[in-house]
């Protein structure tokens, strides 16, 4: 097909760049489609706009909500779906465990979809930010120093993290070199800075609200403590008591006790001991095995069990009280048979796991054995002298270890002593004999320390000896409170041998030295069957050991259930117990290896010792006031702070309170949680004040407001007037170039009342704006 080509006429030439065409005049023609762009400002609809501010007032409550589920701390129960509260776990049941599993789905169903929660709560936030920054621009819009072209879109933009890092957003605000400005357009700089960091503001907001309203809508698996209740008041530990009468040892009276039968502890703590010794014997055994070790033995009081580690590395041996395993087992079975107590219903059913909380004292204690001689002085009456030799405190040098004895030398210097029966077919004694000793102070010597000593001691009945002096010479160590005051020591005598191979030596002895401490720890007992079958107690929060403590020797016969007076039958250990038999069965074995403290032999000695001081350290009782619901909170004492950097060494005199709790594993809302959920309540309370500005703004300018079609529509009719000459097209000069919004009062040909209309703002175009 030919194609035939005319001359274009002047009349319908394109318009030259010199030529501008006014978008006004476009829209003033008159034409039957005028009506579709019309730009009369019309005010929203009053549905329309009081509808969005009651949506933007309804995501307040979602976030109120959440917030105060998380301030108050609310505890859902062993499911995070518990309707109105109502769901069991029969943590005790033989169900358990199915149960378990049908609450972990609801949970998983649930969790799910509270995530889309969250998602909507960020999308609705989103809304309500975009209406906020549109709201902002058009107040700046109008007024004095008007809007710049930066921030026009500001408002569609700033859900792009990008966003912050738009030079646009912070430079807008400020003239660019040749623009003319006053102070008082001044001011406009500031308030048009404080819009864009408004704007990064909601940028970020925009960006974390999601995972912020993620972490407060989501309940998490906490362990949430019940009230601390101050259930008694620590009055003292009977560690240099005797146990006399007001010390609650069960199967003894005070008749008993202040007679020093102490015997009396044989049908309750007899059978423990040598449950120590058998397991001892039992551990050593698995020990030698391939792949055995040797783990710490338990004991029973009460409802609840215990462990005495004597593997532990630590240097000292903390030993559970039975009196507060006893209290610790009262409060496990009111938890689970509150009937028979007559208590309330108990929460156990209402968490996944409960965990039961009490503080109290525990004695703990450092121990080494030894073998050597012994030789006593008689200083005078009530007061001798015993000293040990072959002892060493690092492996390297040796010592004679001194003690004083007597009340003489102090009050609390007391001995006891008891018999443990022998079975061993090599020993032709019946028994063996065992001193226990409290020493307030010890001193060391040897062939070239504290010499002084020697003729004393050679010389047993010297009068001109300074024995005070000698007990207050400097230790060969650097830690003296440790190695020279309030030491227990046990001495063994070893029995005639049949055999020759085992010759009797009348001065040969092992002994031990132990020192005790107090700690307040708390005690934990974990109620649920499937991870503590056996109701095993442990303690939490144990402090640095304190200065060595006095402790008196009786103890020691009630650990054997053994009478006082050395010449009732009962002071002796019958040597059908297993004690006794572990005992005769190691005192020669352990001799012969003294030296080689790592041999089987040398430990299970060792251990035997450990157990037989940790019964005797778990029976000690203290004293206390148990606090009724009338007890004046005033008048107790404070309880202090264990866990300070640099705590004062514990007084056992000294009054304090303990308190008892229980510790819950729960589905529950918390701010407390972690650092994330404070970071998701400040985000969230930021957007709520940011949605809070758009309720006012909506509601005191709500009738000024313009829509975004009115705001594009009137971007197109404008002509621009020279504003943008002299900027060479840079944008981000470009951007600085302000406008002000007004709307035409109708006065004028083409101009109808209410239309919106950019003019821009001479002080801050270019240079040809007029």
């Amino acid at each position: 097909m030919d194609t035939t080509y005319r001359p274009v006429s002047p009349s319908e030439k394109r318009p030259t760049q010199q030529t501008r065409v006014s978008v006004t005049s476009f829209f003033s023609r008159k034409s039957s489609s005028r009506s579709n762009y019309t730009t009369t400002s019309r005010p929203r609809s009053q549905i329309w706009h009081w509808g969005a501010l009651f949506v933007a007032f309804l995501w307040l409550l979602p976030i109120a909500a959440m917030l105060a589920l998380n301030f108050k701390a609310q505890v859902l129960g062993p499911s995070a779906w518990c309707p109105l509260g109502h769901c069991q776990s029969d943590v005790g049941s033989e169900n358990a465990i199915m149960r378990a599993s049908r609450l972990d789905r609801n949970d998983h169903n649930l969790l799910g979809a509270l995530q889309f929660v969250a998602k909507a709560l960020e999308v609705w936030f989103m809304f309500i930010a975009t209406a906020l920054l549109y709201d902002l621009a058009m107040i700046m819009a109008r007024q004095e120093g008007g809007l710049p072209v930066g921030y026009l879109l500001t408002h569609l933009e700033f859900g792009d993290i990008r966003n912050l890092f738009n030079p646009t957003l912070w430079t807008s605000p400020f003239p660019h070199r040749h623009a003319t400005h006053s102070q008082k357009h001044q001011k406009s700089v500031s308030r048009l800075f404080l819009f864009g960091l408004l704007a990064a503001l909601l940028t970020i907001l925009a960006n974390l609200m999601g995972p912020a309203t993620a972490v407060l809508v989501l309940p998490t698996l906490q362990y949430v403590d019940t009230p601390h209740k101050v259930n008694q008041v620590y009055r003292g530990m009977n560690l240099e008591k005797s146990p006399t009468g007001d010390t609650a040892l069960y199967g003894c009276d005070a008749a008993k006790l202040n007679a020093g039968n102490y015997s009396c502890t044989s049908d309750t703590y007899s059978s423990s001991l040598d449950q120590f010794a058998a397991s001892a014997a039992a551990g050593e055994i698995q020990y030698q095995l391939p792949y055995g070790n040797y783990l710490p033995v338990l004991a029973q009081e009460s409802s609840v069990m215990f462990s005495v580690n004597v593997t532990s590395n630590d240097s000292v041996i903390w030993i559970p009280n039975r009196q507060v395993l006893a209290d610790l087992s009262h409060d496990w079975l009111q938890l689970y048979l509150p009937d028979t107590y007559g208590y309330p219903a108990t929460p156990i059913n209402e968490s996944l796991q409960l965990t039961l909380n009490r503080q109290g004292p525990s004695i703990g204690f450092g121990a080494e054995c030894f073998a050597g001689n012994v030789t006593m002085v008689e200083v005078a009456k009530d007061k001798q002298v015993h000293c040990f030799g072959n002892w060493t405190g690092d492996g390297i040098s040796y010592y004679t270890q001194c003690i004083r004895s007597g009340s003489g030398f102090n009050a609390a210097n007391t001995h006891a002593s008891l018999k443990i029966g022998n079975n061993n077919p090599n020993v032709t004694a019946n028994s063996t004999a065992l001193d226990v000793y409290y020493s307030d102070l010890v001193t060391y010597y040897n062939a070239t320390y504290n010499t002084q000593i020697i003729p004393c001691i050679s010389n047993k009945t010297a009068p001109q000896c300074d024995w005070d002096a000698f007990f207050a010479l400097p230790t060969p160590y650097e830690d003296p409170e440790l190695s020279r005051n309030n030491l227990l020591f046990l001495s063994f005598s070893l029995p005639n041998a049949a055999d020759k191979d085992y010759p009797y030596e009348p001065d040969s002895r092992l002994f031990c030295h132990a020192d005790a401490h107090i700690s307040f720890p708390t005690y934990t007992l974990d109620t649920l069957p499937s991870t503590n079958l056996i109701q095993l107690v442990r303690m939490q929060g144990l402090s640095p050991k304190s200065n060595s403590l006095p402790i008196s020797p009786a103890w020691l016969l009630a650990a054997f259930s053994a009478d006082a007076d050395p010449t009732s039958p009962a002071n002796t250990v019958d040597s059908s117990r297993a004690i006794a038999q572990a005992f005769s069965a190691i005192f020669y074995s352990a001799w012969m290896n003294s030296n080689n403290v790592a041999s089987y032999e040398w430990n299970d000695f060792t251990y035997l010792m450990v157990y037989s001081l940790g019964q005797a350290m778990s029976m000690i009782r203290y004293d206390q006031t148990n606090i009724t619901a009338s007890t004046a909170h005033s008048t107790l004492p404070p309880s202090p702070n264990l866990n300070a950097k640099n705590p004062t060494p514990i007084d056992p005199t000294t009054p304090r309170t303990l308190h008892t709790w229980s510790t819950r594993h729960v589905w529950a809302y918390s701010i407390y949680a972690s650092r994330t959920s404070k970071l998701g309540a400040a985000v969230v309370i930021l957007g709520a004040l940011c949605v809070l500005l758009r309720l006012v703004l909506g509601v005191t300018l709500g009738k000024r407001e313009h829509s975004p079609v009115e705001l594009f529509v009137a971007a197109l009719q404008h002509e621009h007037r020279g504003e943008f000459e002299g900027l060479d097209g840079e944008e981000g000069k470009m951007s600085k170039v302000r406008y002000v919004m007004v709307e035409e009062s109708g006065e004028g040909e083409g101009k109808e009342k209410g239309r919106l209309r950019f003019v821009p703002e001479e002080r801050w175009g270019g240079g040809n704006s007029t």
